[in-house]
């Protein structure tokens, strides 16, 4: 399943306002499949429509939903971010707005299987 989401992060102060506008589009990719994984979704992200990062990822967690950014294997076994956002402020704007897209989806999808009952 394919949908595009335009991200639609709430602005507080002027900020988190200009760090949300660089978001330009995010594309979400659910995964189906296998019900033991964690892994809900793969995610893209548009930059100023000029830059896309590929490889993000919604994980459920213990503490509930989070982004995964994406990430390599190192020579000694471990995963380090190959991307990521440099301040804490805008690791959150990115964050809520991708988790906000995959909230959209659901309740998207969940509409549509509603309609196809009826």
């Amino acid at each position: 399943m394919y949908t595009k989401k335009k991200a639609s992060a709430k602005a507080t102060n002027s900020a988190k306002k200009s760090a949300s506008s660089i978001i330009t589009d995010i594309r979400v990719y659910p995964v189906e499949g296998d019900k033991e994984s964690n892994l809900l979704a793969m995610v893209s992200v548009t930059f100023c429509d000029l830059f896309v990062v590929t490889g993000l990822k919604i994980i459920d967690g213990k503490k509930g939903l989070f982004v995964s950014m994406p990430s390599i294997k190192t020579r000694e076994g471990k995963y380090k971010d190959s991307a990521f956002p440099v301040t804490k402020e805008f690791r959150k704007v990115l964050s809520d707005s991708i988790l906000n897209a995959f909230d959209a989806l659901q309740e998207d999808c969940k509409n549509e299987d509603e309609s196809e009952d009826d």
